[in-house]
This record gives structure tokens, sequence and C-alpha cells, in this order.
């Protein structure tokens, strides 16, 4: 009987260790969840960690991290490493090389980079009118240290909860054959295992092209350079170590090979050849520095792409006021030789260096537009005998019509080789504009810590999509120079938060090192490399029909209807959209080839990834640019005109009947509907429904809705929701006492505005109108808060307001420096809580601002004009016996306003149907609304609301 009870017990134990076993390896296939096993004795059990990609599409369900590739690619991966459990002490990150068929991808192409956030700035005026508050983010993670960097690698220590953001960089050597590769990150504590992370790499069959066009230029000023990047003297407590002095030709090599790292061409600034004159006035120069920095950095860049063609740049600004007044835009004849002279120099020695080919002259900025168009015929001329390439760096303010001609009319024109404007005044119809300068969405992507990643890699895809031969991306080194070294990622964001490299010394690193922004711009260049492959395997239309759908518009085009009214950034701000194109073009590259053997389920994979691309970015879009209520006519009927946008991103032609939907009680249509001519692919069209009515129903916000639906001839319905925003001015018993107390006041039927909506909705832009199934979608927002009364007497039109205040403006309510200095950039004014009226007596109905007057109100003052100053333009006085007052009640600003009737000048009896719009700005959570119908600009009079006045 023992020997049965024996084999159970052992049966039993075998049961027993079999299921540890097997948890055991469970927990290795999930690393999220690895637990190391503790050790006898008095050591600690090891933490638990777990690392999760920031974005899914790397993660596979059994814990992987699977990713594609082609050669020369780099592929960055985000990871959050936190502490589940416990605490680490020593923790370290090692990674091991690929090994695939045929070979190894080695632990070199392998890096590892942690992510430290740099808080931003305040928000620009653009980003304010045009960003999605949900996509902003006051501290993203920005600055890429290397794990190992002398300071602020890995941490020493980690507490239950903390995590860190590890950047993990793989790049593809162009010698891999195809095949999947696989390797591990181990994290570890003091040497104990923590956690394994799988990767898993498939190398595809084809390679990235190294192109030469579109480049991306980056000046780096080695004075800059080299006095910002001195190692500091001041070390992280318990650190021993110190970083030697590194030369500056050694930082400007590391800096060369960083950018180009990331597909930016770098081209040396901030050095002039020594220059001395003989007796006989001849310039000559010690040509050894100047020399050494330039070949330096052609051949640092060189060292990562073969191709790379970095551009000289003549010095001559600080260098020609020393020789002569080469400033003068009349120049006497005695300083002309030695202007002539010093080029000629120039010429000879790159005649002799033989890289006259790659050299041009930045014309640097005058005092004035015609002493900078005199200066560039002048050198011009002089550039243009020594055939030497000329670079227009002067930045016109002005339209790019204009641009053209007060070029032409100065002769500047005939001597310029290659225009460089500001993306805004880029027209790619004038054949000279072969580059342009970065300036600001909604114009061109950007740099700033403050926008989306997509604003970043949309750059290289504009420059693609409008022929452009060269981006100047400008500076790399934009750093404070009036601040002790060592700089932190901080103080340099501070400075100018479009800075894409970081000193590096605060680090203990003798290189900077890149922002996130500049790694998410090398996946926009590779991008474009991707549909470089794709034109070459003759599948120009996936290029075409990938990058019109990612960026439809950008620098010119974005204008609506002049230069003061763009539409919104012309490009996807998903992101995903942006992955899901890269993966359309991989299938596509890998269905062209004839020794694909998975054709069949590729080819339904790229379908399903066809289908979410277009529903990303094509279909139908309709929205309501403007609703203005006319005068009465002659049978006393008011004329509701609404004027409606439709733009096609779908792949055919689409017409269709445009009308009204059910109007309400009392309305009838001035027409059934209006006949939509085919609108083709990527155009816009406009179109004007009108309904009339003897009398408009009141509600408690002073805004109707009228729905509109478009039949299209394919049998599909669109619909959309016109907002009429209409404020009717009551009589008063008697004068308005101007004391900021609004007690007299009483609201009654149609005279209070207190619904106000974004200026910028991003559910309207690049997406479908709604499908037929889909109710109409209110537009009226819930109260913000904001409060405006009007009532009228026989002399004047009062308005009284009351606004909750912010917290930025209850901060500085105590402070001596207030002022009534307004902040204005691209149309919003930033800075405090502020209020703006807008009228247009004419009613006419243009887009132009000329007729418009502006108030404008904040607790510390009322500033008023006629017309709206934009961009460097003077405010134009508007002469009117304008009375304000304010002041603050508890949490509230309470103003009010008193114009005379006769102040607009339009001497007209009976009632007035005014254009009429209100903005609120508030300061704390940096948001512009607007009362009115208003999209992207709020100052364009069509998208003003309606003021009656009895």
């Amino acid at each position: 009987m023992q020997a049965p009870v024996l084999l159970r017990i052992c049966f039993l134990l075998f049961v027993a260790v079999s299921a540890s076993c097997t948890s055991n390896n469970n927990a290795s296939n999930n690393p999220s969840w690895f637990r190391w096993p503790a050790p006898a004795g008095d050591v600690p059990e090891p933490a638990i960690i777990s690392v999760t990609p920031t974005s899914s599409r790397y993660h596979s369900d059994l814990g992987r991290l699977v990713l594609s590739g082609a050669r020369r690619e780099i592929l960055a991966i985000e990871l959050r490493v936190q502490v589940e459990r416990g605490a680490v002490h020593a923790l370290s990150a090692i990674p091991t090389q690929l090994t695939g068929p045929g070979g190894v991808i080695p632990v070199s192409n392998v890096r590892l980079y942690r992510l430290y956030a740099t808080e931003t700035p305040p928000l620009p005026g653009w980003h304010v009118r045009f960003i999605d508050p949900t996509l902003r983010h006051s501290r993203p993670l920005d600055a890429a240290i290397p794990i190992d960097a002398p300071l602020g690698g890995l941490p020493a220590g980690m507490q239950e909860g903390q995590w860190l953001a590890l950047l993990l960089e793989i790049e593809v050597p162009s010698d891999s054959p195809q095949g999947v590769y696989s390797g591990v990150l181990r994290l570890s504590d003091d040497g104990r295992p923590l956690h394994e992370v799988p990767i898993e790499l498939s190398v595809l069959p084809f390679e990235l092209p190294l192109i030469g066009k579109p480049r991306f230029l980056a000046s780096i000023d080695l004075n800059q350079l080299t006095g910002l990047n001195k190692p500091s003297d001041h070390h992280q407590p318990g650190s021993d170590s110190s970083t030697p002095h590194a030369s500056p030709l050694l930082l400007l090599a590391n800096t060369s090979t960083l950018l180009q790292r990331h597909g930016v061409t770098p081209h040396a600034t901030g050095i002039t050849p020594d220059i001395h004159m003989r007796a006989n006035g001849e310039p000559t120069a010690n040509w050894t520095l100047w020399d050494a920095a330039h070949a330096t950095v052609n051949h640092a860049a060189r060292s990562v792409n073969p191709l790379a063609h970095c551009p000289i740049q003549i010095p001559f600004d600080n260098t020609i006021s020393a020789l002569a007044d080469a400033w003068t835009p009349n120049p006497t004849t005695q300083d002309r030789p030695y202007f002539e002279r010093y080029l000629q120099m120039f010429a000879t020695h790159l005649r002799q260096r033989q890289v006259r080919d790659r050299t041009f002259v930045e014309l640097p900025s005058a005092r004035s537009t015609n002493e900078s168009l005199a200066f560039v015929a002048r050198v011009g001329t002089v550039v243009k005998q020594l055939e030497i390439p000329v670079r227009s760096s002067f930045h016109l303010h002005a339209p790019p019509a204009d641009t053209t001609q007060i070029l032409h009319e100065s002769g500047a024109d005939a001597i310029i080789d290659i225009r460089c404007p500001p993306a805004q005044f880029c027209d790619t119809h004038d054949k000279k504009v072969t580059w342009f300068s970065l300036d600001r969405p909604p114009f061109s992507g950007t740099f700033s810590l403050n926008a989306p990643d997509t604003h970043t890699r949309v750059i290289p895809l504009q420059a693609l999509r409008y022929r452009i031969d060269t981006v100047d991306l400008g500076d790399a080194t934009r750093w404070p120079a009036n601040l002790p070294a060592p700089l932190t990622p901080q103080q340099c964001s501070d400075f100018d938060a479009s800075t894409f490299i970081y000193p590096g010394t605060v680090f203990g690193l003798e290189t900077p090192v890149a922002t996130m922004r500049l790694k998410r711009f090398r996946e926009g260049v590779q991008d474009i490399r991707y549909m470089s492959l794709l034109k070459q395997s003759g599948l120009d239309h996936v290029a075409e029909r990938l990058s019109e759908g990612l960026s439809p518009y950008a620098l010119a085009d974005v204008y609506r209807n002049h230069v003061d009214d763009p539409l919104g950034p012309g490009w996807l701000q998903v992101e995903d959209a942006w992955d899901i194109a890269r993966d359309i073009m991989i299938h596509e590259l890998m269905l062209a080839r004839s020794d694909d053997t998975d054709t069949a389920n590729r080819r339904l994979k790229v379908a399903i990834l066809w289908r979410r691309f277009i529903d990303m970015t094509g279909g139908l879009s309709m929205f309501v640019e403007g609703v203005r209520v006319r005068h009465p006519n002659q049978a006393g009927m008011l004329s509701v005109e609404c004027l409606v946008r439709i733009e096609n991103k779908t792949q055919s032609h689409v017409g269709g009947r445009l009308q009204f939907a059910p109007l309400p009680v009392g309305w009838k249509r001035e027409r059934r509907d209006v006949q939509l001519s085919p609108i083709a692919h990527g155009a816009p069209a406009h179109m004007t429904l009108v309904a009339q009515t003897d009398a408009i129903g009141w509600n408690s916000d002073g805004v109707t809705e009228l729905p509109i639906s478009l039949l299209t001839d394919d049998g599909h319905e669109f619909r959309t929701v016109a907002r009429m925003s209409l404020l009717t001015s009551i009589p008063a018993p008697q004068p308005i006492t101007l004391d900021a107390d609004l007690s007299e006041w009483s609201p009654a039927s149609g005279n209070l505005a207190t619904s106000f909506t974004p200026l910028f909705d991003p559910l309207a832009d690049h997406k479908t109108a709604p499908s037929p199934d889909t109710n109409y979608s209110s537009t009226i927002t819930p109260p913000s808060g904001v409060r405006c009364l009007t009532t009228h007497d026989r002399a004047y039109v009062y308005f009284g307001i009351t606004m909750p205040i912010s917290q930025i403006d209850a901060d500085t309510s105590g402070s001596n420096t207030i002022t009534n200095r307004l902040n204005y950039h691209d149309g919003i004014p930033l800075g405090t809580d502020t209020i703006e009226l807008l009228f247009d007596p004419s009613n006419a109905g243009t887009h132009a601002t000329d007729d418009l007057y502006h108030i404008v109100m904040t607790r510390h003052g009322v500033v008023t004009e006629r017309g709206i100053s934009q961009g460097d333009r003077e405010r134009i006085p508007w002469l009117a016996d304008i009375q304000y007052t304010a002041r603050t009640i508890g949490n509230q600003w309470v103003a009010e306003l008193r114009l005379p009737r006769d102040c607009f000048g339009t001497g007209v009896a009976g009632p007035q149907y005014w254009g009429f719009n209100i903005t609120h700005f508030d300061a704390s959570s940096q948001r512009y609304k607007t009362w009115s119908a208003a999209r992207w600009n709020p100052y364009d009079p069509m998208s003003l609301g309606t003021l009656v006045i009895p």
C-alpha cells in the first residue's frame, strides 16, 4: 500500500513544480509583469517594473516590440518605464544586437535616450487661433539625452509609482539582408535582471535613397556654438567626473553630424577670415580657420550622407562695414572699389578651392524696403560679374504679387538668382522662388515647442509637393547669449521656442542634443524618401494621392480672400494618418516587386489601409462661413443670407442641390434649392442660400440655428447647421449712467448675447461631412460667463458687459505696471482678458475690413480704431466721443460703453441692420471665442452676426 501513496506524493510534487515552471515561463512571455525570484538572505526583492510603448503600432499581443523598416531608415519608439512595486536603486538599460538571416544589426545601431520634459512658453497667436486646445501640452517630452551621458542619463534610483520616458532608435544598416531580426532590451537593477523587452524587426527588401533634393539647410553659428557649449565647472552632487574642453572644430563636427543624421544639411556661419589691407589698398586674408571650419562641416555631413551638399556662405556684413561704407544706398566713388575687391578676393579663393558651385551670398536686411532693394541691386550687380550665386534673404512684408512688382521696378529682380521668401509670401508660380524659409502655421510647418507633432513632420512634404529646391530652417543654435554657460533646455526654449537642438554641456557632452521635434522632422524626411521610391517604381499616383491627402495646401495657397484672411493649417493633424500613409507606401512597394510571395494577403491589407486613409482625408466638407440679416424689403420681409463653403476631397466630381432643411414656422425659402455645379477634386465652391421671414423668433442668447442639406447627384445627403447670431437693441427708458453698475439694465427679448464658440472648430477640418443618418448637430455652446446687453436712446447706443476674471488677470490686479497696451499676435489679443466689438454699419457683406469699426476693451481701458490693424500697419484713429467705464466686482469684470449713434457716419433714419460681432479672449485658458459664425477670421465682415437698432 505504501508504493501507491509514494507515487501519488511524487506525482503531486511533479505537478506543483511543473505549474511553478509554467507560471514563470508565462511571466517571461509577458515582460511587462515579469517578477524575478527573490534570492535567499537579506537581499531585498527586486522591483516590478512595466515597459509600455506610447504608440500601439509597435506593441504586439505577446509584449514584443514589432517594427518594420527599409534599409537606411531610422525607427524610433518611445517607451514608458514605470516602477509598479518596490524600488529601483541602480537602473540600467542595455540593448542587444539584432540577429537575423545572414547577419546582425550591431548594438552600435541601437541607441537609447532619456526624454526630458520642457515647459512651453506662452502660446503664440497662431496657436490660439488654429490649434485644437485638446492637442496642447504644457510640458512635452522634448530633450533626448543619451542614457550614457555623464550627467542626466538614467536615474540612480526610482521609487514605486515613478516613471521615466525612453526613446529607442534602431538604424537599419544599408547592407542588411531582408528578413526578421530579433533582439531584446534588458533592464536591470544593480546587475539583477528586472525586465526584458523582446524586439522583432522586419527589414524590408529596399533601401531609402540618399536624395539630394529637396534639401533642408540649417546654419551653425560657430561663435554661439563654442561660447555656449563650454563645459560646466559645476556637476551634480556625487559626480566627480570632469568634461574636457572640446575644440571648436570638434563641436562643429559633432553638431554637423547630429543635424545630418536627422536629414538637415548644415553650413557654418559666424566666422570670417582674418582680413588685412595691403599698402596698395588690396584686401588679403588668412583662410586657415575659415577653410578648416567649412571642410569640417562638409566632411562630417558626408560621413552620414555621401550626397550631402553643404553650402558656403560669404560673410560680409561686419567686414564690409569695416572696409568701406557699403551700407549707404548711394555709394560714393571711393567705397565701391573696396567692396568689389572684397568679393573678388572671395571669388578667387573659392575658385581655387573648387567650391564655387555651392557658394551663396546672403544679403543682410536693411532698415527699410527701399534701402534693402537698393543694396540688393548694388551687391547683385557685382556678384553677377563674379558668377557667384546670389540668395536674397531680405523679407519683404508684402503679398507675393507686390513683392514681384517691387523687385522688378527696382531692377533687383534681374540679378537675383535665388529668391527665399518666408512661407507666407512664397508663391511658387514665381519661377525664381526655389527656396522658402519657415514661417508659422497655417503657412508652413514649424519647429515650435508649442506645436503638435505633425506640424514638424509636414515640413519636408510641403517642400516636395511645391517642388521647392531648399527650405531654410534658420539658425540651429538659437540660444540666449546673455546667460552663463552651461545652458539648460528650458533656458533655450524660453529664449526661442523653435530651437531644435540644445547645448549638450549641461549633460557633460561634447555635442548638442536633439529635440524630439528634430526627430519627428526626420520622420518627415523619411516619408518623402519613401515617396521617391514609389516614383522610381512607377507608383507616382500613390505618392501624389498620399501627399495630397496629408497636406492639401500650404504657403501662399493658404489665403482665402486676402493676405490677412488665411484658412486653417493645410495638413492633417491626426498622427495616425501619417503612420497609415507610411504603411500604405510599404505595402505598395512590396506589391510592385515580382518576388512578393504574399500578394493576396498584402492586397487585402493595403485595401483596408487605403479605406482608413480615405476616411481620414477624403470626403466632402461643408460649413457655413457667415449668416447676415438684411434690411426689410418693400413687403416688410427680412432676408437671411447664408454663405456656404463646400470642399470636394473625393476622387470624383461632385454636384447636387443645396437647400435649407425644414425652416422655423413663418420662414420661407427664396428658392427651393440652389443647383451645385460639379466641383472638381480638390476644389472649393461657394453657394448662397437665402430665406425670408417677417419676424425672427428670439431666444435667450441671440442665436438661432438653420439646418442646411446638400443632396448630391449620386444620392447622398450631407448636413450642417447655419448659426445665425442676432442681437436687438431695446429702447432705454432713460439715459444710462456709466457707472459699471448694470442694475438699471433689464434683459429683454433678444438683447442679450451669451453663447460663444471657439474660433477654430477641429471637427470641421479635414473630415467628411456628416453621414445621411447623422442628426443635425447643434452649434450652440453653453454660456461662457460672458454676457453682453445692448440698449439705445435717441442719441446713443449702449453696451453693458460682464465677464469672469481669469486667473492671470486676477494675479496682476494689484500690479502698478499694468498698462493699456495691447499685444496682438496673428490677430489674437494676447496677454490679458479682452472683449472686442466689431461693427460694419454698411452691412455690405464683403470680405474687406476697411469699413469695420473696432473697439477693444480690457479691465484697464479701451482702444478704438477704424478698420483692423493687421501686421505692422498703424492703427487708423476713429474720432468719436466714445465713453467707457469698468470696475471689478468680486470675481467679475463689469463694463459699460456709450457710442454716439452718428459716430459711424451712417446718417440713415429708421431701423438699422449692422454687421456685428463680439469676441472674448480668456488669458488663463488661452482660448479665443466668438459670438458670430466666424471660423478662421473673426474680422471678416461676411462672418459677422447682426445688430438691429430699431
